[in-house]
């Protein structure tokens, strides 16, 4: 009877212990399947993290990064969570160059706040489109005051130019030096109205064939004034055959304006070189000289409208250079330092 209890006792315990490994083993099954569960929506967050464009960060409550996207990656290598406000809800920042704007929402766990996620959204393009409405609106207002302002400078300018001009004829030694000197002042005035005018307004292109070489001699002759008074050295390189599809009288003023600049950077008895290439597809004006040069810290201002170093200028006359040139499809690129400057024009041949 002793021998028997033992035996169903030990049989008793065999089946618990079954039990036990069968609970175990589905148990164990349960923990792989939440594992594997828990790995699957691990890496689906991940994914959804990365594959938003935006950067998102979270970050406990001393600003401490916990979890991020690759977008964010090169904001935080390069400092941004140590300029973020963490008192504002949104701010916009011009960070390294990039406009952004970063939004802060409340990261939760049970209730409690244990950080941030920022949100970092890239607006540069944004920000330049805004920009570029607000400008064209400047300049849409502009124009329609250009245009009177033309008018009515225009009508006695010309005729003190003609006046001048009658005088000039009859008149010997100073007088006729000051006659002059009012003819000069009168065109210099019709030009800066005439930059205004091409600024302000949009640009119509009627291509028509073009040869370099008489635009340059044309104006060349135009500045002849200038380049005496100047005792400047001019130099003109190019084949007279080389020509263009553009507007004749549009490239005129451009060519103008950069010999322009050139005389008036140059000291007296100074250089400038001025030089055509080109091959079936495109042709490149090259303007060389040997003035003061345009600092360093300047050199992303010179095509920007009103900006100028010189106490007389307009600083229109190369914002003007850059519309032309866009407006024909094609591009301008400039090297300066003290002594040497160069502009260099690139066209299409069609």
């Amino acid at each position: 009877m002793g021998s028997k209890s033992y035996i169903e006792s030990l049989a008793e315990f065999i089946r618990a212990i079954d039990e036990l490994t069968q609970s175990y083993n589905e148990l164990k099954k349960e923990v792989e399947r939440l594992s594997k569960e828990l790995y699957n929506q691990k890496n689906l967050l991940n994914s959804i993290i990365e594959s938003i464009s935006e950067g998102v960060i979270a970050v406990d409550n001393n600003m401490n990064a916990l979890l991020t996207n690759k977008f964010a990656e090169e904001f935080i290598s390069q400092g941004i969570l140590d300029i973020i406000d963490p008192k504002k809800q949104e701010e916009e920042l011009n960070f390294k160059g990039k406009y952004v704007k970063i939004t802060k929402y409340p990261l939760l766990l049970k209730n409690e706040n244990i950080g941030r996620v920022i949100v970092i959204r890239d607006i540069t393009k944004e920000k330049k489109l805004e920009e570029e409405s607000k400008r064209r609106e400047r300049l849409s207002a502009m124009g329609e005051i250009a245009v009177t302002l033309a008018h009515e400078i225009r009508n006695p300018l010309g005729s003190i130019e003609l006046f001048a001009g009658l005088l000039k004829r009859n008149l010997e030694g100073e007088n006729k030096r000051l006659a002059e000197a009012i003819i000069s002042v009168s065109r210099s005035i019709n030009k800066t109205v005439t930059d205004i005018l091409l600024f302000t307004k949009s640009i119509d292109i009627q291509k028509e064939k073009v040869s370099i070489a008489e635009i340059v001699d044309d104006v060349i002759e135009s500045l002849r004034h200038l380049i005496s008074k100047k005792s400047a050295v001019v130099v003109v390189r190019g084949s007279r055959e080389l020509s263009l599809q553009g507007s004749r009288e549009l490239l005129k003023v451009c060519i103008t304006n950069i010999i322009t600049n050139a005389l008036e950077a140059i000291d007296e008895k100074g250089r400038v070189e001025i030089e055509w290439e080109g091959d079936e597809n495109y042709v490149t004006i090259i303007f060389r000289d040997d003035g003061i040069g345009i600092p360093e810290n300047l050199k992303e201002e010179i095509f920007k409208p009103f900006f100028t170093t010189k106490r007389a200028g307009t600083g229109i006359g190369l914002a003007v250079v850059s519309r032309i040139v866009e407006a024909h499809g094609g591009t301008i690129e400039f090297t300066s330092k003290p002594g040497e400057t160069e502009f260099r024009l690139k066209f299409s041949v069609s």
